[in-house]
């Protein structure tokens, strides 16, 4: 219960004030890029999400469903 993809929509629905936000579903092995490796489908994902940082205005703050890592926030989540 702590995805984006859960709450977002609630907070949306009830007039909640937040960041312009786009939710990008992806079926890449994240757990194969945090060990350095290439997955499949990753330049199509990353096509995908420039456009939504175009969209969405840069600075942008990236975060999955599980985490953003905010505690590293220059070297993961901050895009700048």
């Amino acid at each position: 219960m702590n995805d984006i993809t859960f709450w977002y929509p609630v907070l949306f629905r009830a007039k909640v004030p937040v960041p312009k936000t786009i939710i990008i579903h992806t079926n890449i092995d994240m757990e194969k890029l945090a060990m350095g490796e290439k997955p499949e489908d990753i330049d199509k994902f990353i096509t995908e999400l420039r456009g939504a940082c175009i969209e969405a205005g840069i600075p942008t703050f990236l975060r999955t469903g599980y985490s953003s890592n905010k505690h590293d926030w220059n070297e993961s989540c901050f895009i700048s």
